[in-house]
């Protein structure tokens, strides 16, 4: 089982996303609409943080660079409606993330460990 952070403007949208983990055994330690909740929550986050990209006028790509200097290790999966996601801006040692489509969670998360 693996615990994880919702980031999403959208209620219907982290609900979603909260049945789905859910019934994949993983258990949902958090949630947040913008980036001023998430960095006041930052000591609760998990190892995993579902992360959109699109945050109302906010960007969650600027987001996912706060909080991996804030906290480094968490792993942090970037979601986007978008059927052409753009790459985030390098990060670290000129590494690059992607952002995942929703239907790619599953992948991104990996097996849940459920009995």
């Amino acid at each position: 089982m693996s615990g994880v952070y919702l980031v999403d403007d959208h209620a219907n949208v982290r609900d979603g996303l909260r049945s789905v983990l859910a019934a994949a055994g993983h258990v949902v330690v958090g949630e947040a609409a913008d980036a001023t909740q998430v960095l006041a929550d930052l000591q609760r986050l998990a190892p995993a943080v579902l992360l959109d990209i699109q945050l109302g006028p906010h960007s969650g790509f600027a987001l996912l660079t706060e909080v991996q200097r804030r906290k480094p290790g968490v792993r942090t999966i970037v979601l986007t409606m978008s059927a052409q996601p753009r790459p985030a801006p390098p990060r670290g040692r000129g590494a690059g993330s992607k952002p995942l489509a929703r239907p790619l969670l599953e992948a991104a998360l990996g097996p849940s460990r459920a009995t």
